[in-house]
């Protein structure tokens, strides 16, 4: 039986394509990862604004989505270090301050995670 943790995605990049009325998400060597269907005008075979809109945004998170996990955390991590380097009195002040970060960036990767 398959887990989450063992479920792949098609890897990245994707792309967007406009066929006509329809709006496909393809990869370089896979054709089909998803299709939009456009509220635009389909007599004419135009997909609206909107969608050609998500459909942008949905490609561009899947393609930073690794980067910008890895450099959240780095961050933490950095952030986690610096406070190992600081005094008793210092790391207190610090720690007030970074808490809030900290548990932001925590929960932000738990969610991307899965």
């Amino acid at each position: 039986m398959e887990t989450k943790t063992e479920r792949k995605h098609t890897p990245t990049p994707w792309r967007w394509v406009s066929w006509g009325e329809r709006i496909s998400i393809d990869a370089k060597e896979n054709a089909g990862i998803a299709t939009i269907n456009p509220q635009g005008d389909a007599d004419k075979g135009i997909p609206c604004r909107i969608d050609r809109a998500n459909t942008d945004f949905i490609v561009r998170a899947c393609n930073s989505h690794d980067d910008l996990l890895a450099a959240l955390k780095e961050s933490l991590d950095q952030i986690e270090y610096l406070r190992r380097q600081l005094t008793d009195r210092k790391r207190r002040f610090v720690a007030a301050t970074t808490n809030r970060v900290v548990e932001i960036g925590l929960d932000a990767l738990k969610k991307a995670r899965g």
